[in-house]
């Protein structure tokens, strides 16, 4: 079968502990329908077939399962094998970002409840929205009469007429709203207790990776303000996409002073008509973005600007600072570009490529006549199935292999055994153990692969 290139978030831990160690985390009750996980999120696959449906949500360490089982007209949430209580509709059934929570919104006739850790609050007269942070954190946003409530940890910590959107930071432990009236000419932030002053709009709200550092866009009447952290600057001409580098010391967003220009680290650079896909490398020391002059679009690499085209956008970038990706348009044709400083650059497909932690290797797709085909650092890799990740330090590939009968994971000569249903992947940092959840039969277990 032809190959596919597609990304999955990893995890890297450190090993070796219990969760590179097999354990059977639950079983299928053998009375009851399996039914698909009903999180609300999809997993995306670039250069192959669409990610079936998966009907088991694991916790990001592997440590628990949970699925949901519908019998006599009804559907329970199991979690490692345990039965919560029947609903006639299971939505947002969610694991907590440190997976050590579990939590689901359950209704029942006309009204609905939250169930987080096995205690049910509620009713509510709509099925509300449920998103779990850590530590048992969770955000509760309901709607009723025209009102929204934000309820954080059992508590209302904001209300009112007018649209509510919470967010966690990616660690989970802290939380923020924005909220806009019906005609979008006010808002505000609202972040643990703590409310900023009134705005026209709020946008880009975005928070470091560690959590630490919060900051977004307010708009204004006669100007508008970015705020980082506890600092505000107000833009006159207006300020755009704001981000935090991967390691959360660098902040970028773009502001319009006598043309669009992006500010990073405090220092502006030159102006475009218009900047776009503020970028950083994964190990934060790279910034890439696109950037549009007299119509064409360019990307600009570590203050380097690249060739025009009618479009260029999505910069991705190799933490070794030697190569560089870019989707780009010419005469209607989209392709992506390959680019190494003193070689010709490559053309791909418009598919992202991975490269490998280090950034010494890179998996990209191109075509070749009638069919896409892999290539790793130029040469066909020989994968027989889709790739998952590259391993830490030995930068070998983990691939797929499907089949009618099933799927299993191959790394190099080692092949994991064959599974009805395939989970997330775990990697340790040193590239020695593999773990995997997975559905074998009517067994949820974790299976690890040693690698070394």
């Amino acid at each position: 079968m032809p190959s596919a290139l597609i990304f999955l978030s990893v995890v890297f831990l450190q090993a070796p502990d219990d969760r590179f160690q097999d354990a059977m985390l639950a079983t299928i009750p053998a009375a009851g329908k399996l039914e698909p996980v009903p999180s609300g999120q999809g997993e995306v696959v670039i250069g192959g077939p669409p990610v079936p449906e998966p009907k088991i949500l694991f916790s990001s360490d592997l440590r628990r399962c949970a699925f949901v089982v519908s019998h006599d007209g009804k559907q329970a949430v199991h979690v490692n094998g345990e039965a919560g209580d029947p609903f006639d509709e299971i939505r947002f059934l969610q694991f907590g970002i440190d997976g050590k929570s579990f939590g689901y919104v359950g209704i029942l006739g006309e009204k609905s409840f939250v169930v987080v850790d096995g205690r049910r609050s509620g009713p509510y007269a709509m099925p509300p929205d449920l998103d779990l942070g850590s530590g048992g954190r969770f955000i509760v946003t309901s709607f009723s009469s025209g009102k929204t409530k934000i309820i954080v940890d059992g508590k209302t910590v904001l209300e009112g007429d007018f649209a509510i959107f919470a967010k966690w930071s990616p660690d989970g432990t802290r939380y923020a709203c924005y909220t806009e009236n019906r005609d979008q000419t006010e808002g505000f932030v609202f972040a643990e207790g703590i409310r900023s002053p009134h705005y026209r709009q709020i946008h880009w709200l975005t928070f470091s990776r560690q959590g630490r550092r919060m900051a977004y866009i307010g708009r204004g009447l006669e100007a508008d303000t970015v705020v980082v952290d506890e600092t505000r600057r107000k833009v006159s001409g207006g300020a755009g996409q704001v981000e935090f580098s991967p390691d959360g010391r660098r902040v970028v967003y773009s502001v319009n002073r006598e043309g669009w220009r992006v500010c990073l680290d405090g220092q502006e650079g030159p102006p475009f008509e218009q900047v776009w896909d503020l970028t950083f490398s994964a190990d934060s020391r790279r910034f890439a973005y696109a950037a549009r002059q007299e119509g064409r679009w360019c990307i600009v690499v570590d203050g380097r600007k690249g060739e025009s085209y009618d479009k260029a956008d999505y910069p991705v970038l190799s933490t070794d600072g030697k190569r560089h990706w870019f989707r780009a348009v010419s005469e209607k044709r989209k392709f992506g570009m390959l680019v190494e400083p003193g070689k010709p650059p490559i053309v791909t497909t418009s598919n992202p490529p991975q490269f490998s932690a280090d950034g010494t290797r890179c998996l990209y797709s191109v075509r070749e006549g009638e069919q896409t085909v892999l290539k790793l650092d130029g040469a066909d890799p020989g994968l027989k199935g889709s790739v998952r990740m590259f391993v830490p330090k030995s930068n070998q590939v983990v691939e797929v292999l499907s089949s009618d009968d099933g799927s299993r994971i191959r790394v190099g000569i080692r092949e994991g055994e064959l599974v009805r249903e395939l989970g997330p992947i775990l990697l340790d940092p040193e590239g020695k153990f593999l773990a995997y959840g997975a559905l074998i039969g009517d067994k949820v277990v974790r299976r690890v692969l040693k690698l070394d």
